[in-house]
């Protein structure tokens, strides 16, 4: 009979304890995952590493500032960190090519992207930059956000995303990678990391990947092959051309 079954719920620290189980098991098989293939791995471990104390959990909104010369692995590292936390973020985007969507003046197609998760239907109403600029200042100020700001190169493209710190709720992590070391002085970010050349070890590591599909020349290449990776100067977008 309907009218004999019970149906128990569970108590509020039951509740809890569930959530808790479920966050830590989402984490340890998270961690597993195949975030980016070996060839983009290469030389990142120390990068990782330090990029994690860099990110401690904290009640501060942080802004990181990613910086250095053109090929030479910002995105990659921006990318492996974005994957290894978004889970923990209520609102996470990585937003790619910023510098190009403002030649192409597509910033506000950049700015629905971030949007959209927050307004979903009312994402009609960002009509150009200042609507964008306005709705992510006043709809993500009361949530932990995730942002990649990917190849920027001028203040204007940041402060239509990210100009204050305010806009955003606690815990949020602003990332900017940019060639341009004085964006990231200009904007006083606390945290800044300027990400430095391969060593000859690394690359002819990644040159091995590309070139061998393993991490050592193939037998009589390995001359041929540090000519190649001295000529690029740990460079890793070179070594992968190569």
């Amino acid at each position: 009979m309907a009218s004999d079954l019970i149906i128990v719920l569970p108590c509020t620290c039951e509740r809890k304890l569930i959530e808790k189980i479920v966050e830590w098991v989402w984490r340890k098989v998270h961690r597993t995952f195949k975030l980016l293939d070996s060839t983009e791995l290469v030389g990142i471990k120390f990068t990782r590493e330090q990029m994690d104390l860099l990110l401690d959990p904290t009640d501060d909104v942080r802004f990181v500032g990613i910086w250095g010369m053109g090929g030479i692995g910002k995105t990659t590292i921006a990318r492996l960190v974005y994957e290894s936390i978004y889970i923990h973020f209520e609102v996470s985007c990585f937003l790619a090519n910023v510098r190009e969507a403002s030649e192409g003046n597509c910033l506000v197609d950049l700015q629905t992207q971030l949007l959209f998760p927050v307004l979903k239907k009312q994402i009609t109403q960002v009509l150009n930059e200042d609507w964008g600029t306005y709705f992510i200042k006043n709809c993500l100020c009361n949530k932990k956000v995730l942002l990649i700001l990917d190849d920027v190169n001028a203040s204007s493209q940041l402060e239509k995303f990210a100009k204050e710190k305010d806009w955003f709720g606690k815990g949020s992590i602003i990332i900017i990678t940019t060639r341009d070391k004085r964006l990231v002085k200009k904007h006083d970010m606390e945290i800044s990391y300027k990400v430095e050349g391969f060593g000859d070890d690394e690359a002819l590591e990644l040159f091995g990947l590309n070139a061998f599909k393993k991490f050592e020349p193939e037998e009589g290449f390995l001359e041929l092959s540090k000519c190649f990776v001295n000529y690029v100067g740990g460079l890793p977008l070179a070594l992968k051309i190569m």
